[in-house]
């Protein structure tokens, strides 16, 4: 049980108060990279998850600032970060795209629906645990206290083999990740954890494909950093029982 659930609003209300009020706090208008501390951190907290991980392309910066800043022994939060993929049905997504494809009105919108399938979605966890055609698999995992700078410039790369377990339609790759702090907690964003701010990100295919109980299929993804901070480009290929069925790149769906 969370701790705030055992206690009354007028007693959380007054704890937050004193707290708040015996904590002086100094906020540093500047770029993390050229900031000016007069002494070392304890704890470095920075929120650079994005959907999977890596794709707002801020962890350079992070680690740049945990290598000047961050004392001998500091933590950091989150600890490590995990990205995940399983292939995928998603119903929400089946029902757009044959939207676009079907000839609404008589218009032949078969373009927006080749732009869709280059675009990440985010579910915000309509997608649960039933969605998946296999077990998830990890694609990377980041350990904030190890990991380089020169390593965060880098893509990111994953190819993960997968085998149906029963009979269903792919039409995505569903892609998130795990955060883990001290003492344990685990903040987990896939398919079944509870709702939260990220949820999963869906991959789109444009055409569903046909799977079975033992259909094989392989997934490449990889995230790509820019040099703006911020942004990154993803591209996803699937095959099923050895052979490319669709390769899709977000560079493809920018205008």
């Amino acid at each position: 049980m969370p701790w705030n659930a055992r206690v009354s609003p007028e007693l959380r209300g007054n704890w937050l108060r004193k707290m708040i009020y015996s904590i002086e706090l100094k906020i540093i208008h500047s770029d993390i990279l050229n900031i000016q501390l007069s002494e070392k951190a304890d704890i470095l907290v920075s929120e650079w998850l994005g959907p999977f991980g890596v794709a707002e392309n801020l962890l350079y910066r992070l680690l740049a600032t945990r290598d000047r800043w961050l004392r001998v022994g500091g933590k950091m939060l989150p600890e490590r970060v995990t990205a995940w993929m399983a292939p995928a049905f998603d119903p929400v997504l089946d029902s757009d795209m044959f939207f676009w494809q079907s000839r609404p009105f008589g218009l032949n919108l078969e373009p927006i629906a080749q732009h869709t399938a280059n675009e990440i979605r985010y579910s915000q966890q309509h997608l649960g645990p039933e969605n998946l055609l296999d077990t998830p698999k990890p694609m990377w995992s980041t350990d904030l206290y190890a990991f380089t700078t020169e390593d965060a410039k880098r893509p990111f790369r994953s190819s993960q083999s997968f085998v149906c377990g029963r009979e269903s339609l792919m039409n995505s790759v569903v892609v998130w990740f795990d955060a883990e702090f001290a003492g344990g907690i685990l903040l987990a964003c896939g398919p079944g954890a509870a709702r939260n701010h990220w949820g999963s990100t869906v991959c789109p295919l444009e055409r569903p494909v046909q799977t079975g109980p033992g259909t094989e299929i392989r997934i490449d993804f990889a995230c790509e950093v820019d040099d703006t901070p911020g942004r990154s480009f993803s591209n996803w290929s699937v095959w099923v029982e050895g052979q490319l069925m669709e390769r899709h790149n977000t560079r493809d769906s920018i205008y």
